[in-house]
């Protein structure tokens, strides 16, 4: 079913607009998992998005789930009452949540966190295409520390590129990269702070401590411990001894995973994605 997918219309150039109505017109019952290779067919030429701007990216294998995650169902949403909201991106990847930022609020101002070289090049590019001043591009992880970690980046999944040896994926090249400590960026307001860091999210959390407070809106996802949890249960109680009113869900990549006999797939890496605003 198209779903959500229809969302993703008003962020399209409108050159494509007449292929991609007639794909939902022609294929709208079929399983989301049939229409995306449809769409994608179509939206996606010599390795750039046709969206309303032209968009460079790294692989194409994750690039459904991104684009339900971030402009389907616009999930890095947030409530903000000034026109230029401070904007930290941690996991930026090639800017696709920068895109969407930028369509909402044009003069938001952003720190953006992308480890890999590879796809930091990438958003670099983006970013000089579009023109986009006020971003703050970072070719580090953020991290509890400064420093240097080693890095494990993959070419076909680049999403999935971690710092976490356990959640490597199988194509990983191992290199160093720089850290920045989260708390540097802690001492004036942050409108929104969004993790998509691939299990480092509970150090950084942890280690902001009450700084954390500067942050309005946090957008989190959560991912496998290594020791057979998740990150989300750490993180839960860090969010209420700091004044944050929170919800949780399951990621998209997580709902498409089997739910038959869910009870047998507890022991599964789960990822979920944390929705929390301050109280006061």
């Amino acid at each position: 079913m198209a779903g959500a997918i229809v969302n993703l219309r008003p962020f399209l150039h409108p050159d494509v607009h007449a292929d991609f109505d007639a794909i939902l017109e022609g294929h709208g019952q079929e399983p989301a998992s049939q229409l995306w290779p449809r769409i994608m067919d179509r939206i996606l030429v010599d390795g750039h998005l046709r969206l309303t701007r032209r968009w460079r990216v790294a692989s194409s294998r994750l690039l459904p789930v991104l684009l339900e995650e971030i402009l389907c169902h616009q999930e890095y949403f947030f409530e903000c009452d000034r026109p230029d909201p401070r904007i930290i991106d941690a996991g930026a990847n090639v800017g696709l949540a920068i895109y969407y930022f930028r369509r909402v609020w044009p003069d938001c101002r952003i720190e953006a966190f992308e480890p890999s070289p590879h796809v930091a090049a990438i958003l670099a590019q983006n970013l000089t295409q579009q023109g986009y001043d006020g971003v703050h591009l970072h070719q580090a992880g953020l991290a509890d520390r400064d420093g240097t970690a080693d890095f494990f980046a993959s070419e076909a999944e680049d999403p999935a590129s971690t710092f976490c040896p356990e959640r490597a994926p199988a194509d990983s090249v191992r290199m160093p990269v720089p850290l920045c400590d989260i708390r540097s960026l802690l001492d004036e307001p942050v409108d929104l702070l969004k993790l998509d860091v691939e299990g480092m999210e509970l150090p950084i959390l942890a280690a902001a401590g009450d700084r954390l407070r500067a942050c309005r809106n946090l957008i989190c996802e959560t991912h496998a411990d290594g020791r057979g949890g998740n990150t989300l249960s750490g993180i839960l109680p860090i969010l209420d001894t700091q004044g944050f009113a929170w919800a949780v869900a399951r990621s998209l990549w997580d709902e498409a995973q089997p739910r038959l006999r869910f009870a047998r797939h507890l022991a599964k890496r789960r990822s979920y994605v944390v929705f929390a605003r301050r109280r006061d």
